[in-house]
């Protein structure tokens, strides 16, 4: 941790769904978990002042690739490339920096009906926003500021076959499952954190079997909070 000890380190969750708090009401009306309940709120909590923690998260975000235009996309019917979560991602490291730790949970929509990416191909669109952060600077190279630590979250499965929402992610459930061993891997590889959400939140209890519930976030805030709490007293 700094000498100063008035310094105040800053976490971006730069997730998907999951991370902005999706819930489908019964009618299917798109609505948001009230901020303090969801994970990163309840994480924000939890850390009482030792970090600012900044929620970025985006219905419908893919790691690395364009969707196709739809009704669906995100909350409405949004250009896929507004999705793309390499695209924004500069622009969202450069808008909180000072940044000290990177958190991204992102994958699940990249094995949509859309996209059908494979375990592997979605680890690249995270090796991709690794790498941006890393190594690109064109987000901070008139500051002083450093590139943040880094923890790549794998998220909660999806096991969706036989249930009415399939047909969204119709090949998703085994990426879902295979893809925490691919990023522990490029996590050891690119010499960043690793945390697997599924040890915790092995599967989404929302009603559409995708999305946290208020327990899932919950869960979540409590089981990773210790990673958090020993990545920043270790800057």
């Amino acid at each position: 941790m700094t000498e100063n000890s008035f310094y105040q380190p800053t976490i971006l969750l730069y997730g998907d769904s999951n991370t902005y708090g999706w819930h489908e009401l019964e009618d299917g009306t798109i609505v948001r978990w009230p901020l303090e309940k969801t994970w990163g709120g309840r994480l924000a909590e939890a850390l009482q002042g030792k970090a600012r923690v900044v929620i970025d998260g985006l219905s419908g975000r893919t790691s690395a690739f364009d969707r196709p235009p739809a009704r669906g996309n995100g909350t409405g019917s949004m250009k896929g490339a507004l999705l793309n979560g390499l695209t924004w991602l500069p622009a969202a490291l450069s808008r909180v920096m000072p940044l000290d730790l990177l958190v991204i949970m992102l994958g699940t929509n990249d094995f949509n009906y859309q996209l059908n990416k494979t375990a592997a191909e979605a680890t690249e669109g995270i090796r991709r926003l690794v790498e941006v952060t890393q190594e690109d600077i064109s987000w901070r190279e008139l500051t002083f500021y450093h590139a943040p630590q880094i923890l790549l979250v794998a998220p909660p499965h999806i096991e969706l076959v036989g249930t009415p929402n399939e047909r969204f992610f119709p090949n998703g459930d085994a990426p879902s499952a295979e893809f925490a061993e691919h990023l522990r891997a490029l996590a050891e590889e690119k010499g960043v954190s690793f945390f697997d959400a599924a040890t915790v939140v092995p599967v989404a209890h929302d009603t559409d079997g995708v999305h946290l519930s208020l327990g899932d976030h919950e869960a979540l805030a409590k089981g990773i909070l210790p990673v958090i709490e020993e990545l920043i007293e270790n800057l």
